[in-house]
């Protein structure tokens, strides 16, 4: 059975991360719904390896700003509900955003692939405020990327797992060998 360390469905937002602290003794999966829950998921060392790291951090802010906009698309009166009001302003929203990417990045100060992360998102933030795009239209964009980001992590890590394997059965004879896998091979 493959683990995978990072389980999301867009379509109704879903965010699971595997509590690596427990590994292998126990497969638990955490839910994520805000950002608070992600940088707590990074901070505690419970997702480990750097892109899974950058992966969480997008993803946490990605599946907020998806139940902060079906919220606030099933909420009437809006001006009762602070959190929300940032969907109703593009301009909000990206402050928002900017805020939580610099949070985030507190989650764990080494780790590159999570600050190369929140550059991409801001840069994908800034476009969408450049184009003049609605709130549902950047959170759509940034959702778009996040989800583009782990598809491509996917895929590298299954190629790692790939050519790693042909490499290493190239170089023996009908022997046993065992493999330790860590951070980012599936």
């Amino acid at each position: 059975m493959t683990l995978y360390p990072i389980l999301y469905t867009r379509d109704p937002p879903s965010l699971k991360i595997l509590n690596q602290l427990l590994l292998p003794h126990q497969e638990i999966y955490e839910n994520v719904t805000t950002i608070q829950q992600g940088y707590e998921q990074i901070k505690q060392m419970k997702v480990r390896g750097a892109p899974a790291i950058g992966l969480v951090a997008a993803l946490s802010l990605a599946i907020e700003l998806q139940i902060k906009s079906l919220e606030f698309s099933n909420n009437k009166n809006h001006k009762d509900s602070e959190p929300l009001n940032i969907i109703s302003s593009p301009t909000a929203l990206g402050e928002f955003i900017r805020k939580s990417l610099d949070y985030l990045n507190t989650s764990r100060p080494t780790a590159v692939n999570l600050f190369l992360s929140s550059k991409k998102l801001w840069e994908v933030t800034c476009d969408g405020l450049e184009e003049n795009l609605s709130s549902k239209e950047i959170i759509e964009k940034i959702v778009d990327f996040v989800v583009k980001m782990l598809e491509d992590d996917l895929k590298d890590n299954k190629n790692i797992g790939k050519f790693g394997g042909e490499f290493l059965f190239s170089k023996v004879d009908n022997e046993m060998i065992s493999v330790v896998t860590h951070c980012n091979t599936v």
